[in-house]
């Protein structure tokens, strides 16, 4: 017994010594504001299971846990961040990645805004690729027209959805992306829309159309969980909507909240080891993606034409990639919702198979909140003119950093490239080549920033429900207790050395086109069903390419462009300057064009299809 705590005070002792030499050393300054490609991926071992419950629990000792965090910190270069902020003096702490207010920009939008009706948005033909594969979901145009012709009626199709959610919630390999379904509320809600069509008054051009809302953003009738096993019973059933949602709402939209998601938004595959893990429509043995696993999965599978999702570091756009569907991160404040675990870097976004399905829900989300967002108020009027415009692509610059184009899995690479050829030189548009430099400083920096808000987020909870957490996530929260009020301002000073950098940029340039993940999904593997995985190279392969749109607020869109050879989808990113989502889903409607959807091979549901059976054989009673 003596000797083995002898044993453990010399690991305390030799632990203490390495942070106080680490301490006591310079800064790497492994950092270029050459533009030379520099971003390196992080670097631990992948730890599941019995190894990952160990490590999370050691990681909570006193002296040997903070020494541990200490010496992975600073392996994989967080501290430089100081450092480089410390170089970069002239550049204030930038707290909200806002850009300054720009006169004519803002009469710019507001003549086009002037011009958009959202009713014509609405009415718009459907793009469908013509490729003899492709395949096409249900798009909100078609639930409407169903309505219209008086095929089905939204109560038709809310009892088709609840039955189709528990489809997929069955088998030995469930989906699992709808942790809550508020069946009552749903099929409220159709009965109004019912009813307003029987009476010839729609209210608007998603009245009756089925939208999923992900766990952590407030939907009346729902409990806001944040995916974990114990905020829905400390927090009660939201009486409110978010102001998307209510802006959804208000067209009519039939909503449904509680979309799993990855706890509380802190991780990049989707796995929920205290939900259960989301699976992958197009392969049940592979991840999602995250945050946002449940409004992907859900939409790919064909339960919504719509969901709704967040993007702290990517949330939208990985999930969406790796499930063949596009996704739209709008810029800061954009779409105003107050976030209360990431607050400078959350968005919320539309995710659906169908890019107008995205222009349309952008369109009804986005503009300013005067009353609880003031860094909303500085944005120009939203509007979504020249969508489907493709005759005057040559117009656009679209900028490519080649190394960081090509730091992905070569069949990712080859079919980006692919897209650039044939979607964007094949209409002459203008292909340039750009540099960004201090890519590894800013998405440490970005790193440092989410960590820090999350860990505060949490913070309230911390002794009383830490340990309900996953081990996923203890992990990560641990990491973030060692971030100081000095490296976080120091982020900050990086965020506004990077947001003049990707100005200076965007003079030269439109937009920015990247792969959307260096890989495609992931397989789950099975020591890591019950605690998730702590694996760096998965991490820094899906967040290889989002995190600067998070951290400088900048919209980004993913695209579905194809499959790899384990027929899993690649995604391919357009991000452009603050306020150009207009552009982004212009071009996402070109990439639609040449691009053709294929069905999911492991679970796809016929939502629309079942009411049309249901409404013949079982008709819903006359209101």
């Amino acid at each position: 017994m003596a000797l083995k705590g002898w044993l453990i005070g010399l690991v305390v002792l030799a632990l203490a010594a390495a942070v106080a030499f680490l301490s006591a050393s310079q800064f790497d300054d492994d950092f270029s504001l050459d533009g030379s490609y520099n971003l390196t991926p992080l670097d631990a071992p992948r730890m599941a299971g019995l190894s990952l419950t160990i490590f999370a629990n050691v990681l909570r000792v006193p002296v040997i846990g903070p020494a541990i965090v200490t010496l992975l910190m600073r392996k994989n270069k967080f501290a430089e961040v100081r450092s480089a902020a410390a170089k970069l003096k002239k550049h204030a702490p930038l707290f909200y990645p806002v850009p300054l207010y720009d006169h004519h920009l803002y009469e710019e939008h507001d003549q086009l805004a002037q011009a958009f009706h959202i009713t014509d948005l609405g009415a718009e033909p459907v793009m469908r690729a013509t490729a003899a594969d492709s395949f096409a979901h249900w798009t909100s145009q078609d639930y409407i027209q169903a309505y219209r012709r008086g095929d089905v009626t939204p109560t038709d199709v809310a009892r088709a959805l609840i039955a189709a959610v528990a489809t997929t919630n069955a088998g030995a390999k469930p989906l699992n992306a709808i942790s809550e379904l508020n069946e009552r509320d749903l099929l409220e809600q159709a009965a109004a829309s019912t009813e307003r069509y029987q009476n010839g008054h729609p209210i608007g051009p998603l009245d009756g159309v089925p939208v999923g809302v992900k766990e952590e953003i407030p939907v009346r009738g729902y409990r806001t969980g944040y995916g974990t096993s114990f905020l829905r019973t400390v927090w009660p059933v939201a009486t409110e909507d978010a102001l998307p949602v209510a802006l959804l709402r208000k067209q009519g939209a039939l909503l449904v909240g509680g979309l799993n998601m990855h706890e509380i938004g802190l991780g990049v595959t989707g796995h929920n080891a205290r939900r259960g893990v989301t699976r992958n429509p197009h392969g049940l043995d592979f991840h999602t993606g995250g945050s946002s696993s449940g409004s992907a999965a859900a939409a790919a599978a064909g339960l919504f034409p719509i969901t709704i999702g967040a993007d702290g570091g990517g949330s939208i756009r990985n999930p969406s990639s790796l499930n063949g569907i596009f996704g739209l991160k709008a810029s800061f404040a954009r779409i105003p919702s107050r976030a209360n675990q990431a607050w400078s870097v959350t968005h919320v976004g539309p995710m659906s198979p169908n890019i107008k399905d995205v222009a349309l829900a952008y369109a009804v989300m986005a503009g300013a909140d005067h009353e609880e967002m003031r860094e909303s108020t500085i944005q120009p009027p939203p509007h979504v003119m020249g969508f489907s415009d493709m005759e005057s692509l040559r117009e656009i610059r679209i900028g490519v950093f080649k190394p960081y184009f090509e730091d992905a899995s070569p069949e990712v690479v080859s079919a980006c490239r692919s897209t650039l050829k044939k979607t964007f030189e094949g209409r002459g548009v203008q292909i340039v080549e750009i540099d960004i430099p201090m890519l590894n400083i800013i998405s440490r920096a970005h790193g440092l920033t989410i960590l820090s808000e999350m860990a505060t987020f949490m913070e309230r909870f911390d002794r009383k429900y830490f340990s309900e957490l996953g081990e996923e996530t203890r992990v990560s929260l641990s990491l973030a207790a060692s971030i100081t009020a000095r490296d976080y301002i120091a982020a900050q000073e990086i965020r506004s050395y990077a947001m003049s950098v990707l100005k200076d940029i965007f003079k030269k340039v439109d937009v920015i086109v990247t792969p959307s993940t260096a890989i495609t999904a992931p397989r789950i593997q099975d020591d890591a069903l019950l605690t998730g995985d702590v694996n760096t190279t998965v991490l820094s392969s899906l967040m290889r390419y989002v995190f600067l749109g998070n951290f400088l607020g900048l919209p980004a869109l993913s695209c579905p462009i194809g499959k790899d050879s384990n027929n899993l989808p690649i995604g391919f990113q357009v991000m452009g300057d603050h306020w150009s989502e207009h552009l982004l889903l212009r071009l996402g409607h070109a990439i639609s064009a040449d691009h053709a959807l294929t069905k999911p091979a492991g679970i796809f549901v016929d939502v629309l299809g079942s009411a049309r059976t249901l409404a013949k054989e079982n008709p819903a009673p006359t209101q």
